[in-house]
């Protein structure tokens, strides 16, 4: 029995670039979702205690790597465009 082939997905250049726009869309949502949470985070931590100040540290250790990867991945993403 002959297996079938699988149908050849073709995306048109049309339709690659809403692709690549709406990716870079939703990056730039999660850039401003956490830009705003290292602005909670930096509000939240003044005034805390040891113990409770070190995780807001590493809570905003992660927003700020986060913040990082989501400009490298912005950038990768409007080469793509181009």
């Amino acid at each position: 029995m002959q297996q079938a082939e699988p149908a050849r997905l073709h995306v048109t250049a049309h339709e690659q670039r809403a692709r690549d726009r709406d990716r870079l869309a939703i990056l730039r949502q999660e850039l401003d979702a956490e830009l705003a949470a290292v602005q909670e985070n930096i509000a939240h931590s003044r005034g805390l205690a040891h113990e409770p100040l070190q995780r807001s540290r590493e809570q905003l250790r992660r927003h700020q790597q986060n913040i990082r990867d989501l400009h490298a991945e912005i950038s990768r993403a409007v080469k793509a465009t181009k």
